[in-house]
């Protein structure tokens, strides 16, 4: 099934304006500690699967990877 997601994706070290444009639509927020966090809504698990690739082959190192459906909001 296939529903809209709200995901929260925390990576290593900043991400410059530049990779973060290839994360899109998430937005990033860099963290005090030196990680990014990259919030956004997408809309299926097909976006979420291209989302990791992306993640995966711009060599981020994956910290931490959230999402919940938005219709089921915590």
């Amino acid at each position: 099934m296939n529903h809209p997601m709200i995901l929260r994706l925390t990576v290593q070290g900043f991400v410059s304006a530049e990779l973060a444009e290839w994360l899109s639509p998430l937005v990033a927020d860099e963290q005090p500690a030196g990680d990014t966090v990259l919030v956004g809504t997408l809309p299926d698990q097909s976006a979420l699967h291209g989302l990791c690739n992306r993640v995966r082959d711009l060599g981020l190192p994956l910290i931490e990877l959230t999402a919940h459906r938005e219709d089921l909001q915590p």
